[in-house]
């Protein structure tokens, strides 16, 4: 029977580069601060993370105000008017003309606002 070669990892035998050698030398020299001056780099980074949400949080809080402000107004714009219609003891004739001065009132800003917002007046 012919006998194994030994290789050397099994031997315990470790072969180093010099650049290897070199190059944990410099990581155990230099890797306490890298890891220092990554730690700060991501606590910064924290910082403005936090900061973003804080900024959009406020954008959203307003614009939730806004759009419930507008849905306020829009239900008043609609609900005032029945309102007096409904309630004023009006006569028939007042109550007419009332009634035709607030459907052209709605039927002019509805076609002035389909007029700005429709697609053939992008440009």
């Amino acid at each position: 029977m012919k006998p194994q070669p030994v290789i050397p990892a099994q031997a315990g035998i470790q072969y180093v580069d010099m650049k290897e050698l070199i190059l944990s030398f410099l990581k155990r020299l230099v890797g306490s601060y890298v890891d220092n001056i990554l730690d700060l780099i991501k606590i910064e980074a924290t910082i403005y993370y936090l900061h973003g949400v804080k900024v959009l949080r406020r954008i959203f809080i307003v614009l939730s105000l806004l759009i419930f402000l507008i849905a306020i107004l829009a239900a008043g714009f609609v609900m005032v008017p029945v309102a007096l219609l409904l309630f004023m003891p009006w006569a028939e004739k007042q109550r007419l003309s009332w009634q035709s001065f607030f459907a052209a009132a709605y039927i002019l800003i509805r076609y002035f606002w389909c007029r700005r917002c429709s697609p053939r007046n992008v440009g």
